[in-house]
């Protein structure tokens, strides 16, 4: 079985994916390694730009090779692969900035990675691309990433078989709000 961990950077999918892991004895396919391993770059200039087609083409074989596996990446919910489950763990806005800026992130990608949240941009792609497999939205902000691992494994057991959705209109409203007078402002 091929469990798609996904979700915007600094949402936990690594940490979680290595808990996983080791709760279920699955193999961890991690993509961006992958990507930096196959070099799978448009252009080889930084920010490198990742070559959709090319990663799906040689990540199908890939996971072809493991019978359980988990594919963990903010880029597997923009490209289509063999899984039954599909989990895109979500962080509140917010908390999301806080880690960004902890990691070092530029403002433009805290700003580009904030509005993907906001926009439910990951769940959107992934209900696309996945149509056949059982997508669930995982709220990361105040959880410890054991204990996702242990939601994620209840919900493959059947011990949870649904999730709520997720969503931060009301923070989309106040980011649109700031950015609107920042915008004015400049104009000034």
């Amino acid at each position: 079985m091929h469990i798609i961990i996904t979700g915007t950077p600094a949402t936990g999918k690594t940490t979680v994916a290595k808990h996983l892991g080791h709760l279920l004895n699955y193999e961890i396919l991690n993509i961006k390694d992958f990507v930096n391993r196959k070099k799978l770059y448009v252009k080889n200039i930084n920010p490198k730009e990742v070559d959709l087609k090319k990663l799906r083409r040689s990540l199908i074989p890939e996971t072809k090779k493991q019978k359980n596996l988990i594919i963990e990446g903010h880029l597997a919910c923009e490209i289509q692969l063999p899984a039954a489950y599909v989990i895109v763990l979500r962080c509140n806005p917010k908390e999301l900035e806080k880690r960004m800026r902890k990691r070092g992130y530029k403002k433009s990608k805290i700003e580009e990675n904030m509005l993907a949240e906001l926009l439910d941009y990951c769940t959107q792609l992934s209900k696309q691309k996945y149509p056949n497999s059982k997508i669930f939205e995982i709220e990361t902000s105040r959880m410890a990433s054991l204990g996702i691992a242990n939601k994620i494994k209840n919900i493959i057991s059947g011990k949870q078989n649904s999730s709520k959705e997720i969503s931060y209109t009301k923070e989309l409203i106040r980011f649109l709000k700031r950015r609107n007078k920042w915008i004015q402002k400049r104009k000034e």
